[in-house]
């Protein structure tokens, strides 16, 4: 029976298959199992074999990302494309479907390589601090004496009027160091140089968030070599901390445009605030900045608006009144006005007024001549601008501002306040990375970041365009950018050298090699060696008054100095700084009464001479004999000589070879 519990159908015969015939069967079904069994045993195998063959092809993608293992891929994998490889992290397609290999920057080793970075930048802005530059610059001496006077007073104000007026907000910070290192060079320049290394980590971490890891690594490498920037760290002057607090602005007006939360919008207004705390010359990042912000949250209307009230405040007169009444109307009828973006805004304002408004209400204040630096600087006060014509003075300007591109990477002018124009701010092949990476950024990412930097390297210039002098130090905001650029730059000749046509291969290869090697190789030798070896280093940074200053710091009380140059004065910051007790007079032609002559009854004066008064050293010594004459600095070119006349009381006359600089 069927298992369906009906009769078979009668029809259909019944055939058995005799004894025999069924064992020849089984035979031949158990013959065909051990084939499928052994087929199955060579699939397992063929699959054991190319699982191995996965694993040893993704063992030797990761060696072949490894510099060290290179020579391998070179020969089996096409040489003129192992650079981008290794270099760029690309991942790659190989022809038997091989897992791609993995990208060179990732976790830890990012944050190894990140740190390595952050060390090259701490030593390079840390070392030799106190002797080079070689000396005390007297603007760098107002800051400590700024630091000493609020450790004294507390509170000074948002403003100083020394050196010709600044932003106090540094010098808050150089105070805690001048109590802390005393009156030493030190204590004046290791706040610069911390703010310059924390400026290589902020761009770290702006170009992270913006275009990634590789980007960041190679534009806070080339930030922590550049002369430009290591000198600003290394120099006593508050203006290192301004970069740093843009950088900060950036990251924050970047992470507002994307998220669009309110605490972005709001900290891009505090820390533009607070900028105008740390330079002179922020005003202009600052319109920059607000002008981004507008363009982001109102469109292209919110630009011409900006740049006809600047054209107001600059000249004003009835036709750039007329062009800003036009303006505003273009953008009240064709920008964005969405509450959301107007509410943006609010938020950047807010902020920004909060903080800035103690500096407002100080420079409101005409007593205080808040605007009497920008006056004095201004090229719009000189006498030849007022003997130009309207056309005149546009081809004036567009001069000054080419004229600063090429004192950029070419010029040698050197700046008597700064010390900068020994080597060029930036080296010309990394100015050309820059390039490379400006029209790549602009033609392939179109980030935030790129918009917002190339703004900055566009109109920071104008800066040193409409004032005389410090154009070096008006436009350090821009460096940071500048090395971003030329980050985007190398990394996009870097990813050409794996384009499948070698021949393109090697032209980017010899290029990137030919532009990186050169940047790294002048911007270390240009400030440690060039600049280091200069004679302008010895004399912008007063070397000779700073190491005469030292040596009366040492002295022994009691005795006072007569003190003959002709640069300085004895009430010289420098002096004022290094040697705060020390009691003297100045016997100079240039700035007092000239004479070896001791006033009867007054306590033995210590003789230092400085400059062309050296000579006269042996003169006082052959006048008062039996005293003891102490040579600074290099005897085939002193710093300073000294000349200490016996004092009648032994009491009063220890020996002075401590005091030797």
């Amino acid at each position: 029976m069927e298992g369906n519990g009906q009769p078979p159908d009668s029809a259909r015969p019944v055939e058995v298959q005799p004894a025999s015939d069924s064992a020849d069967q089984m035979r031949v079904l158990h013959a065909e199992v051990e084939a499928l069994r052994a087929e199955v045993a060579r699939l397992r195998a063929e699959r054991s074999l190319h699982a191995g063959n996965q694993r040893r092809a993704q063992a030797l993608e990761r060696v072949a990302a490894s510099a060290s293992h290179g020579v391998r891929l070179w020969c089996s994998r096409g040489w003129y494309r192992l650079p981008g490889y290794v270099l760029a992290g690309r991942k790659r397609t190989a022809r038997t479907d091989e897992p791609a290999a993995p990208a060179l920057v990732h976790g830890r080793w990012e944050w190894s390589f990140g740190l390595l970075i952050l060390f090259i930048a701490a030593f390079l802005r840390f070392s030799d601090l106190s002797i080079l530059p070689s000396g005390l610059h007297g603007d760098e001496a107002i800051t400590g004496l700024e630091g000493q006077r609020i450790l004294r007073e507390g509170w000074i104000g948002p403003y100083s009027p020394q050196a010709l007026g600044q932003p106090s907000g540094p010098l808050y910070a150089t105070a805690a160091a001048v109590a802390w290192l005393g009156h030493t060079v030190f204590a004046v320049r290791v706040v610069p140089a911390l703010m310059g290394t924390l400026t290589v980590a902020a761009l770290f971490v702006l170009l992270r968030l913006s275009v990634g890891s590789r980007a960041a690594l190679i534009g806070a490498a080339l930030l922590a070599v550049m002369n430009w920037h290591v000198h600003f760290s290394r120099i006593g002057f508050p203006l290192a901390t301004w970069p740093l607090v843009v950088l900060l602005a950036a990251i924050a007006l970047v992470e507002a445009t994307k998220r669009g939360q309110t605490r972005w919008w709001a900290m891009t207004g505090f820390l533009l605030g607070l900028g105008l705390y740390a330079y002179n010359a922020h005003p202009l990042i600052l319109a920059v900045f607000v002008g981004y912000a507008l363009h982001r949250c109102l469109g292209v209307a919110s630009w011409a608006s900006l740049l006809a009230l600047g054209l107001y405040a600059l000249a004003p007169g009835p036709i750039p009144l007329l062009i800003l009444a036009c303006s505003l109307g273009w953008l009240l009828v064709k920008g964005r006005t969405e509450p959301a973006d107007l509410g943006r805004l609010a938020e950047l304002g807010a902020g920004l007024i909060v903080v800035a408004l103690p500096l407002l209400l100080y420079a409101a204040d005409e007593r205080n001549n808040y605007l009497a630096h920008a006056r004095m600087t201004s090229v719009f006060n000189s006498d030849d601008w007022k003997l130009l014509t309207g056309e005149e003075r546009v081809g004036f300007l567009v001069d000054r501002y080419l004229s600063f591109w090429e004192r950029v990477c070419c010029g040698r002018v050197v700046d008597g306040v700064d010390g900068t124009g020994v080597t060029p701010l930036v080296p010309l092949p990394m100015l050309a990375l820059a390039g490379i990476g400006a029209v790549s950024g602009v033609v392939r990412s179109r980030r935030p970041v790129v918009s917002l930097g190339l703004l900055i390297v566009v109109l920071a210039p104008l800066a040193a365009t409409v004032t005389d002098q410090g154009a070096a130090r008006r436009t350090l905001e821009m460096a940071p950018f500048l090395a971003a650029f030329a980050a985007l730059g190398t990394l996009t000749l870097i990813e050409a050298l794996s384009l499948q046509n070698w021949r393109r291969s090697i032209v980017a290869g010899a290029l990137a090699v030919g532009l990186v090697v050169p940047t790294v190789a002048q911007n270390i030798d240009g400030y440690f060696g060039h600049f280091a070896g200069s004679t302008m280093n010895r004399w912008v940074f007063a070397q000779d008054i700073a190491e005469a200053s030292a040596f009366m710091g040492r002295l022994p009380p009691g005795r006072p100095v007569y003190f003959y140059a002709e640069r300085w004065s004895f009430g010289y910051e420098t002096r004022q700084f290094l040697a705060p007790h020390v009691v003297g007079e100045d016997r100079s032609v240039e700035f007092g009464t000239p004479g070896l002559e001791i006033e009867p009854g007054a306590a033995t004066p210590v003789f230092v001479f400085l400059g062309k008064y050296r000579e006269q050293a042996a003169e006082a010594a052959s006048r008062y004999p039996g005293g003891e004459t102490i040579i600074g600095g290099p005897p085939d070119d002193p710093t300073f000589v000294a000349y200490l006349p016996p004092v009648p009381d032994a009491a009063l006359n220890p020996s002075l070879h401590a005091a030797l600089p």
